[in-house]
């Protein structure tokens, strides 16, 4: 029988989330596992079963491969996972953020012991114009590097069926999978955030979650806000929940101050979410901003704004405008600016959203695919 090894140095963004479904399918079906992690305090409420072990990494270790730059800290991640994989006699390697260990890993796994894992983001969606020659040549040489080799079983393109596609159709393969985006389905209780806040129903609530930053276009959208006339003022809220990053913080908190001050009804909750609040705002939302810069790769966050049906503002560019597009998902931006972000809320109306998105991403057909991708399919 296969034995896993889910080995992930950082639990940031969705990768504790990933990891937590992944270890509870583990134990469910009786799959054998080890998950090897940084040490989290969330990590107290998994239940394990006889089938699947946790075990952490040491700060010393975490230190060891946070060192130098990105080649080295990947040569180091590499080294580190082989010897785990050794260590607790793994026949196989799941990976939630795959490319950081391309290709070292592969040089450095024992003779019989395979690799699957994810990648979040294709070369192929970002703006040509923007990528030299080489370095586009060295990301077709990594990927065909994966292809070849026969310790790769799987390489799954999140919410990617084009790059899948075309890599497939390229290496002559059928390794690379388009992985579903998957939404842990929110439940629970949904409390009226709109009655509580003392919003009428006629008047729109506004909404960002997940980390606040620049690269989110958090920014972007206050100074959209600030363009607002008084009578727009009246009838719009917006609530931004999630971390603020630290490189945007002094100004996030000045423009909320000053908006505040103009008559802006503007709500902050800056702090991780529990699934309990996050159910609840997002039903109770009439709009979901997703203004990213990177539009390279999917986004959790439009599983969450199709499962309630609530439309979204986002960029009409990359992967994730392709997905915006192909699913009738909301308002699109063909650029992440001020104006844009204005002229979107200034237009907005409430839309209903088709149920595709939410079909074609469920979190059982993530797990299996991750699973199967991981261990022999008469074991899954």
């Amino acid at each position: 029988m296969s034995k896993v090894l889910f080995f992930e140095t950082s639990l940031d963004g969705h990768r504790y989330e990933y990891l937590k479904n992944l270890h509870d399918y583990a134990v469910m079906k009786g799959i054998e596992a080890v998950f090897v992690l940084p040490k989290d305090d969330r990590i107290k409420d998994w239940t394990s079963g006889d089938n699947v072990k946790v075990d952490f990494l040491s700060e010393t270790e975490l230190h060891s491969v946070s060192k130098g730059n990105l080649l080295l800290a990947s040569y180091r991640k590499s080294r580190l996972v082989s010897e785990c994989a050794k260590k607790y006699r793994t026949t196989h390697v799941f990976l939630i953020f795959l490319m950081l260990y391309m290709p070292f890993l592969i040089w450095m796994l024992s003779s019989g012991v395979s690799v699957s894992g994810i990648v979040y983001r294709s070369f192929l969606w970002a703006d040509s114009a923007k990528k030299s020659r080489i370095r586009r040549g060295l990301e077709w040489l990594r990927f065909g590097i994966m292809a070849k080799s026969k310790k790769v079983e799987k390489v799954l393109m999140l919410n990617d069926d084009k790059s899948a596609s075309v890599f497939n159709s390229r290496f002559k393969t059928n390794k690379f999978m388009r992985l579903p985006d998957p939404y842990t389905p929110l439940e629970g209780k949904i409390v009226d955030l709109k009655g509580q806040l003392g919003i009428a129903n006629s008047d729109n609530l506004f909404i960002q979650i997940g980390c606040l930053s620049d690269r989110k276009g958090t920014l972007e959208i206050l100074d959209a806000i600030q363009m607002m006339s008084n009578e727009e003022k009246v009838h719009n809220y917006f609530y931004f929940a999630g971390k603020v990053a630290k490189e945007i913080r002094s100004e996030f908190y000045e423009r909320v101050e000053l908006l505040s001050n103009n008559g802006v009804h503007v709500f902050v909750k800056d702090e991780f979410l529990s699934f309990e609040f996050l159910n609840s705002l997002c039903a109770s939302s009439d709009c979901i901003m997703v203004p990213y810069k990177n539009t390279s790769q999917s986004s959790g966050v439009i599983g969450y704004a199709a499962q309630y049906g609530k439309p979204i503002i986002g960029p009409s560019a990359g992967l994730l405008g392709y997905l915006i597009s192909h699913y009738n998902l909301g308002y699109q931006i063909d650029s992440v600016c001020a104006e844009r972000i204005y002229d979107a809320i200034y237009n907005f109306e409430r839309i209903n959203i088709p149920s595709d998105y939410v079909d074609d991403n469920k979190l059982s057909d993530f797990l299996m695919l991750c699973l199967n991708s991981a261990v022999d399919k008469k074991d899954a």
